[in-house]
């Protein structure tokens, strides 16, 4: 959102926001644009936290998929398999990501994994993808 956005909302909205983001209710997202960072959640099967985490989306190879919401970007099995793979800490899911790289691995190009990794710099991943992968 930008501040515009809030002026039906509030008399001066700035000053609003500038308030927010020291709340940490809000975070910039660049240059007059700003998210809001949803308190935790509950869902209809557990509890969850919604965690942000600061990516060049440029790099990613993610898909555009039609979604009853709308479209929506998803990251492809090698983008997820590399990003599981370093930092597989990363959410306190250290449990399931083993066994969600070793699921998704199977569903993974090689050689485009291979390529991805090595444009992103993430050999380390890449290496403990595959040996939790099976290879």
């Amino acid at each position: 959102m930008r501040p515009q956005d809030l002026a039906d909302i509030y008399a001066q909205p700035r000053p609003e926001i500038a308030r927010l983001v020291d709340r940490g209710v809000l975070h910039r997202v660049a240059h007059g644009y700003y998210i809001i960072v949803p308190p935790d959640i509950t869902l209809t099967d557990r509890s969850a936290r919604v965690r942000f985490v600061r990516r060049d989306t440029d790099a990613l190879d993610a898909e555009r998929i039609e979604t009853s919401l709308g479209p929506a970007l998803v990251t492809t099995p090698e983008q997820t398999v590399l990003d599981l793979a370093r930092r597989p800490e990363l959410g306190n899911a250290d449990a399931e990501v083993r066994s969600a790289i070793e699921t998704l691995y199977r569903r993974c190009d090689s050689a485009r994994l291979a390529q991805l990794a090595t444009d992103q710099r993430l050999g380390v991943a890449l290496r403990r993808a595959e040996s939790w992968g099976g290879v």
